[in-house]
Protein backbone atom coordinates (compact mmCIF):
# COMPACT_ATOMS: atom_id res chain seq x y z
CA UNK A 1 0.00 0.00 0.00
CA UNK A 2 1.20 3.11 -0.72
CA UNK A 3 0.02 6.79 0.42
CA UNK A 4 -0.78 9.66 -1.91
CA UNK A 5 2.47 11.06 -2.81
CA UNK A 6 3.77 7.25 -3.76
CA UNK A 7 5.49 6.60 -0.83
CA UNK A 8 5.16 3.02 0.70
CA UNK A 9 3.03 2.70 3.87
CA UNK A 10 4.28 0.85 6.67
CA UNK A 11 3.41 -2.20 7.63
CA UNK A 12 2.31 -3.33 10.92
CA UNK A 13 1.64 -6.79 12.41
CA UNK A 14 -1.50 -7.54 13.34
CA UNK A 15 -3.42 -9.99 15.61
CA UNK A 16 -4.19 -13.45 13.11
CA UNK A 17 -7.03 -14.07 14.72
CA UNK A 18 -10.36 -12.52 13.37
CA UNK A 19 -12.99 -12.08 16.17
CA UNK A 20 -15.46 -11.21 13.81
CA UNK A 21 -17.27 -12.14 10.98
CA UNK A 22 -19.38 -9.50 9.00
CA UNK A 23 -20.67 -12.87 7.49
CA UNK A 24 -21.73 -14.44 10.11
CA UNK A 25 -21.93 -11.84 12.53
CA UNK A 26 -24.39 -9.89 10.43
CA UNK A 27 -27.76 -10.00 12.83
CA UNK A 28 -25.43 -9.54 15.78
CA UNK A 29 -24.45 -6.53 13.86
CA UNK A 30 -27.63 -5.11 12.37
CA UNK A 31 -29.12 -5.35 15.68
CA UNK A 32 -26.47 -3.60 17.39
CA UNK A 33 -26.88 -0.55 15.41
CA UNK A 34 -30.59 -0.58 15.66
CA UNK A 35 -30.17 -0.54 19.14
CA UNK A 36 -27.25 1.66 19.92
CA UNK A 37 -27.88 3.90 17.00
CA UNK A 38 -31.40 4.00 15.54
CA UNK A 39 -29.96 2.88 12.22
CA UNK A 40 -31.41 0.25 9.82
CA UNK A 41 -28.17 -0.96 7.75
CA UNK A 42 -30.71 -1.83 5.70
CA UNK A 43 -31.69 1.32 4.83
CA UNK A 44 -28.77 2.82 4.57
CA UNK A 45 -27.48 -0.07 2.25
CA UNK A 46 -25.16 2.10 -0.76
CA UNK A 47 -25.40 5.26 1.62
CA UNK A 48 -23.45 4.67 4.50
CA UNK A 49 -19.68 4.79 3.95
CA UNK A 50 -17.58 2.05 4.87
CA UNK A 51 -15.39 4.11 7.13
CA UNK A 52 -18.48 5.53 9.31
CA UNK A 53 -19.45 1.92 9.13
CA UNK A 54 -16.07 0.77 10.59
CA UNK A 55 -15.82 3.49 13.11
CA UNK A 56 -19.77 2.88 14.23
CA UNK A 57 -19.09 -0.61 14.46
CA UNK A 58 -15.89 0.27 16.37
CA UNK A 59 -17.75 2.37 18.45
CA UNK A 60 -20.82 -0.14 19.30
CA UNK A 61 -21.64 0.21 23.06
CA UNK A 62 -20.67 -2.77 25.79
CA UNK A 63 -24.61 -3.63 26.42
CA UNK A 64 -25.25 -4.33 22.61
CA UNK A 65 -25.37 -8.55 21.63
CA UNK A 66 -22.38 -7.27 18.87
CA UNK A 67 -20.18 -6.42 21.53
CA UNK A 68 -20.89 -9.29 24.28
CA UNK A 69 -20.50 -12.18 21.85
CA UNK A 70 -17.11 -10.41 20.95
CA UNK A 71 -16.33 -10.53 24.49
CA UNK A 72 -17.11 -13.85 24.90
CA UNK A 73 -14.90 -14.80 22.31
CA UNK A 74 -11.94 -13.14 23.35
CA UNK A 75 -12.57 -14.03 27.05
CA UNK A 76 -9.52 -15.43 28.20
CA UNK A 77 -9.48 -17.09 31.97
CA UNK A 78 -7.40 -15.05 34.60
CA UNK A 79 -5.39 -16.87 37.02
CA UNK A 80 -7.70 -16.38 40.12
CA UNK A 81 -10.86 -17.62 38.19
CA UNK A 82 -13.19 -20.21 39.46
CA UNK A 83 -13.75 -23.27 37.60
CA UNK A 84 -17.24 -23.19 36.91
CA UNK A 85 -17.38 -20.05 35.49
CA UNK A 86 -14.11 -20.87 33.06
CA UNK A 87 -16.34 -23.81 32.09
CA UNK A 88 -19.50 -21.70 31.34
CA UNK A 89 -17.05 -19.01 29.09
CA UNK A 90 -15.41 -22.05 27.08
CA UNK A 91 -18.99 -23.24 26.33
CA UNK A 92 -19.98 -19.94 25.51
CA UNK A 93 -17.08 -19.38 23.64
CA UNK A 94 -17.43 -22.77 21.66
CA UNK A 95 -21.50 -22.15 20.87
CA UNK A 96 -20.68 -18.15 19.19
CA UNK A 97 -17.07 -19.36 17.43
CA UNK A 98 -16.99 -18.21 13.73
CA UNK A 99 -16.39 -21.45 11.64
CA UNK A 100 -13.18 -22.46 10.87
CA UNK A 101 -13.64 -22.59 6.85
CA UNK A 102 -15.98 -19.80 6.26
CA UNK A 103 -16.86 -21.81 2.75
CA UNK A 104 -17.55 -24.96 4.64
CA UNK A 105 -20.37 -23.72 6.36
CA UNK A 106 -23.80 -21.98 5.07
CA UNK A 107 -25.44 -19.01 6.93
CA UNK A 108 -29.61 -19.72 6.44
Amino acid sequence: KYDRQGNEMPSYEADTKQNYSLKYDAEYIYASFVQAYGIDLIEYQGKLHWFKFKALLGGLPEETKFRQVLAIRTWEKPSSEKNAHEKEMKKLQEIYALPEDEEESEVD
